[in-house]
């Protein structure tokens, strides 16, 4: 597997980040989500991050808003730079960076940073027509109960 290069990395359709625990995902993932921000100026209601588990979901949130507060304090000069992506960071637009910063902090409350299947149900929700489901339908995360009235039934069948 090839090492991320987060510096190199271009935005064009949607990024997937994969490797194994402890390689440095979330690193990653904070500073292609503060690049976003940066370089395209993309609001945080416009970046979609998906994870797996519900406990990642919210470990992601607070490393990402953690990451663009850190990148704010560097920028004002309030403390030195701790990684090499926060020099770059520093080497470019100063006042432009922190500008877009400021306000995807400010707009953090907005960020689409969810579960994969949570973020497929508030599509089902909102697109509900499209799909052709009912919008008040319900996801089941224990099916222990269904599974054991279908094999009742089928025994009894």
């Amino acid at each position: 597997m090839k090492t991320l290069d987060i510096s190199d990395v271009q935005f064009k359709g949607f990024n997937l980040v994969e490797a194994s625990a402890g390689t440095g995902k979330t690193y990653n993932i904070t500073s292609l989500y503060v690049r976003a921000i940066i370089e395209q100026n993309l609001s945080p209601s416009k970046i979609l991050v998906l994870t797996f588990t519900e406990d990642a979901t919210a470990e992601l949130k607070h490393r990402i808003r953690s990451r663009i507060q850190e990148c704010i304090s560097v920028l004002r000069g309030q403390r030195k730079e701790k990684d090499s992506f926060l020099e770059v960071i520093k080497k470019g637009n100063s006042q432009q960076a922190l500008e877009r910063l400021e306000a995807a902090l400010f707009t953090f409350d907005e960020a689409v940073i969810s579960t994969i299947h949570g973020f497929c149900q508030k599509l089902l929700r909102e697109y509900s027509l499209e799909f052709n489901v009912q919008s008040d339908f319900e996801i089941l995360t224990d099916i222990t109960d269904i599974l054991q009235e279908n094999v009742d039934s089928i025994w009894r069948d």
